[in-house]
């Protein structure tokens, strides 16, 4: 089996955490994020695009799932059943691309709102 990515659950507000655990073991790890301008300067200037989730790539043949379940700050791997559920390559392409023409012009993203496409 070939390396694929996979989504991660994070425990609340601890994104950032788990994306260092992640990488400090060595895996692959990548954390959807865009930067805004605030009005209050004090508040948060990055912003996850998806909260609470992160994606790592990582070979399940190597790596039994159970490692993602018991790491600090992370509550496991999206899995429909039993079986975690693959990433395809071309949808995270696509989200990495959306994400540098959100930043391209001005360097830094306008806030979603909802409803937003």
């Amino acid at each position: 089996m070939e390396l694929s990515w996979y989504a991660l659950q994070s425990k609340p507000h601890k994104e950032s955490q788990l994306l260092r655990g992640l990488e400090s073991a060595g895996f692959e790890a990548w954390y959807p994020s865009y930067r805004v301008k605030p009005v209050n300067p004090r508040s948060r200037k990055i912003r996850p695009l998806f909260p609470r989730y992160l994606f790592v790539r990582i070979n399940l043949e190597e790596q039994p799932v159970s490692t993602f379940t018991w790491m600090a700050n992370a509550i496991g791997l999206v899995s429909f059943g039993d079986e975690p559920a693959p990433v395809p390559d071309r949808l995270i392409e696509a989200v990495h691309e959306r994400l540098r023409e959100m930043t391209n012009v001005l360097g830094y993203a306008e806030e979603f709102n909802p409803g937003d496409r």
